[in-house]
C-alpha cells in the first residue's frame, strides 16, 4: 500500500469543511491508513512509543544523527547517556569464564508419539488490510531467516588439551560483562542515501508438517563466535505441546469494500422572496438603567506637530495729541437783507505727538503630545521590546550640547541617574535616553554629535527595561522600571522574540497607582492587561495564538505569567493596560 501525505487542499476559510479533510488525520494517528508524518522541531512524547518498520529488509529505524564510529573487534551499538541523549558506542567481548563443572546427565524423556498430519486448507482470498490487532500469543517457530554477513574471524586461541568426553554437564554461568568502550568522538554526519523502492511482499507459504524428532547426534565440536547479524531473522511462533489435532480449513476472508466516493456538493437553493415590512413598534420608554460601557477602542495614532503659535496681539495705539484751541467766532451782522461778511476760520491746533508702541505679545510656544511610544530595549535579531506610556510635559526648557552630552535645565526636576526620558525640539527631536543627574536644577543626556548646540526643548519621563531573560530568541522574563518623577503611566508593552520555544513568560511592572501600570499593589487593585500574541514566522500571514494571563494573589501581585506562546517560532506578544 502506497504511503500517504497529509494534505490540506481545499481548506480554506468560508469553504465548506468536507469529510475527508478531517478523517484523513484520525486515519493517519489511528493506523488505519499508512501516512508519512513530518515533525519539524522537537516531539516530545508521554507514554510508550512502538514503532513498527516495513517489511521490506532494506527499511529499519533510523537515527540519521547518531553517528556510528566502531572500533576494531568491538560490536556496534546504539547508547543513552545519563541526559536521555543517543549515541553511537561499541562493545568488546569480555573476558571469558571459566569451564563450570560437568553436571550429571539427566535422563531422557519419553518421546510423544506424533500427531497426524491435517489436511491443507485452501488459500483464501486475500483480504484488505484490516485495523492492527492485540498482539497474538507466540505461535510455532518458523523456518531459520538466512544468517547475517559473517564477521570478520577473531584470533584463534591456543588449543588446549582435549579431554575425555564426559556426560554433557549443564551451561556455566556467564563471565563477567567486560567494561564499556569509551565514547568515540562524534564523527561527521554523512549524507542522506535516497530511499530504495519499496518490494512488494511475497503470500506466506503454508506451514509444513512437523517431522518425528529423531535420535540426538553426536555433540560437535564448538564453533567460534560469529559477530552479532544486524539483521534480525523473521519471529517463529511457538509449537503446539502434545498431539497435534487435524488443521480445519481456513474459512476465506471476504474482500473489504471500498469507500465510496463523496456525492457532489447540491446547488444552493433560490433565496426566498423578501416578506412585507412589518409596521413600526412603539418607540419603548426610555431605560432608567444605563447600557453596559462599550469596549474601549483601539489607540489612535499619535498626532501630527501642532502649528507655531501666532504673535501676540499690537500693543494699545497712543493716545491722539490734544486738540487746539478754537477760533474766536465771528461777530454777528445786523440784520439786513445783505448777508454780512464772513467771519475767518479759528487757525487749525498742533497734531498732539505719537504715544509709546506697546510692548509685543508673548507667543504660546509649540505644543508636545505627553504619550509617547519607545524602542526600551533589543538584543540583536533575538528580541525588540517597545513601550508606550504617557507622563508629565516638562516644556520651555533652555539646553545645550557639548558633542555627545546634552544638558537640560529643569528647576526640581525629581529624577535620579539611570531614569529615562524623552527629549523632544532638541539637537534631534524625539531621542530617548538614560540620564545622569548634575544637579537638583539638571542633567545630562548622551545624544549624537549632530546639529544645534543649544535652543529651547521639552521633555517626558519614561520607563525602561530594567532586565530580560534571553536564550538565543527565547524570552522567559521581562522587568519594567518607573522612573523616579513624572506621573508616567505604562500603557502597552510589544514584544518580539525570534524564537519562542518557552511558556510561560513572566512580565513584572512597576505596581503604582501615579506612577507605574496604574495598580498591582494589593490583589484589589490589579490592573488585568488585554493580551494578544500572534506566530510571526515567515514572510507570509500571522497565525494567531491562545495567550493566557494568570496573576498572583497572595503576593508579587505585579508579576503577569502570559502563556500559550510556545510556537518554537517567532512571535509577536503585546499586553494592554
Amino acid at each position: 500500500m502506497a504511503i500517504k501525505s497529509l494534505s490540506n487542499t481545499g481548506i480554506a476559510t468560508g469553504q465548506t469543511v468536507q469529510a475527508s479533510q478531517v478523517s484523513q488525520s484520525i486515519n493517519a494517528f489511528t493506523a488505519t491508513d499508512d501516512y508519512r508524518i513530518k515533525v519539524s522541531g522537537s516531539f516530545v512524547v508521554t507514554g510508550s512509543l512502538i514503532t513498527h518498520g516495513p517489511s521490506a529488509a532494506s527499511n529499519f529505524v533510523r537515527f540519521p544523527n547518531v553517528a556510528t564510529k566502531i572500533a576494531t573487534g568491538s560490536v556496534g551499538v546504539v547508547g543513552i547517556d545519563p541526559s536521555g541523549n543517543l549515541y553511537s558506542a561499541s562493545v568488546s567481548s569480555g573476558t571469558k569464564g571459566q569451564k563450570g563443572e560437568t553436571g550429571t546427565k539427566g535422563t531422557a524423556g519419553t518421546k510423544g508419539s506424533s500427531g497426524s498430519k491435517g489436511e491443507k486448507g485452501q488459500n483464501g482470498t486475500k483480504g484488505s488490510v484490516g485495523p492492527q490487532g492485540n498482539q497474538g500469543p507466540k505461535g510455532s517457530t518458523g523456518n531459520t531467516g538466512p544468517g547475517g554477513t559473517k564477521g570478520p574471524t577473531g584470533e584463534k586461541g591456543a588449543q588446549g588439551d582435549q579431554g575425555t568426553a564426559g556426560p554433557k554437564g549443564s551451561a556455566g554461568p556467564g563471565g563477567p560483562q567486560g567494561p564499556a568502550g569509551s565514547k568515540g568522538s562524534l564523527g561527521p554526519k554523512g549524507e542522506t542515501g535516497s530511499k530504495g523502492s519499496t518490494g512488494g511482499g511475497g503470500p506466506k507459504g503454508n506451514d509444513g508438517s512437523k517431522g518425528s524428532e529423531g535420535p540426538q547426534g553426536p555433540a560437535g565440536p564448538k564453533g567460534e563466535k560469529g559477530q552479532a547479524s544486524t539483521t534480525a531473522g523473521p519471529k517463529g511462533s511457538e509449537g503446539p505441546q502434545g498431539n497435534t489435532g487435524p488443521k480445519g480449513e481456513t474459512g476465506g476472508g471476504g474482500p473489504k469494500g471500498q469507500k465510496g466516493a463523496s456525492g457532489p456538493t447540491g446547488n444552493a437553493g433560490p433565496k426566498g422572496s423578501e416578506g412585507p415590512l412589518g409596521p413600526k413598534g412603539q418607540k419603548g420608554a426610555d431605560s432608567s438603567v444605563a447600557g453596559p460601557k462599550g469596549s474601549e477602542g483601539p489607540q489612535g495614532n499619535t498626532g501630527p506637530k501642532g502649528q507655531k503659535g501666532q504673535n501676540g496681539p499690537t500693543g494699545p495705539q497712543g493716545n491722539i495729541g490734544n486738540t487746539g484751541p478754537k477760533g474766536q467766532k465771528g461777530q454777528k451782522g445786523d440784520d439786513s437783507s445783505v448777508a454780512g461778511p464772513k467771519g475767518t476760520k479759528g487757525e487749525v491746533g498742533t497734531k498732539g505727538s505719537l504715544g509709546p508702541k506697546g510692548s509685543t505679545g508673548t507667543s504660546a510656544g509649540e505644543s508636545f503630545n505627553p504619550q509617547i511610544t519607545y524602542l526600551a530595549d533589543s538584543s540583536g535579531a533575538d528580541y525588540e521590546i517597545y513601550l508606550q506610556s504617557t507622563g508629565n510635559l516638562y516644556s520651555g526648557l533652555a539646553w545645550s550640547r557639548s558633542t555627545n552630552t546634552l544638558t537640560v535645565t529643569s528647576a526640581l526636576h525629581g529624577l535620579t541617574t539611570g531614569d529615562h526620558v524623552l527629549l523632544r525640539n532638541v539637537n534631534t527631536d524625539y531621542v530617548y535616553g538614560a540620564i545622569t543627574v548634575t544637579t537638583a536644577n539638571a542633567f545630562t543626556v548622551g545624544v549624537a554629535d549632530t546639529g544645534d548646540t543649544s535652543g529651547i526643548g521639552a521633555y517626558i519621563p519614561a520607563l525602561k527595561v530594567s532586565s530580560v531573560t534571553n536564550n538565543s530568541g527565547d524570552i522567559t522574563a521581562v522587568t519594567v522600571a518607573a522612573p523616579s518623577a513624572g506621573n508616567v503611566q505604562l500603557n502597552n508593552i510589544r514584544l518580539f522574540a525570534n524564537n519562542q520555544e518557552t511558556s510561560p513568560c513572566t512580565y513584572t511592572v512597576p505596581a503604582s497607582l501615579s506612577n507605574g501600570v496604574g495598580g498591582n499593589t494589593d490583589k484589589q487593585d490589579i490592573n488585568q492587561a488585554l493580551v494578544f500574541a500572534n506566530g510571526f514566522s515567515g514572510t507570509g500571514n500571522s497565525t494567531s495564538l491562545g495567550a493566557v494571563a494568570q496573576y498572583n494573589l497572595g503576593s508579587n501581585f505585579n508579576q503577569i505569567r502570559i502563556s500559550g506562546i510556545d510556537n518554537f517560532s517567532p512571535v509577536m506578544t503585546k499586553l494592554v493596560f
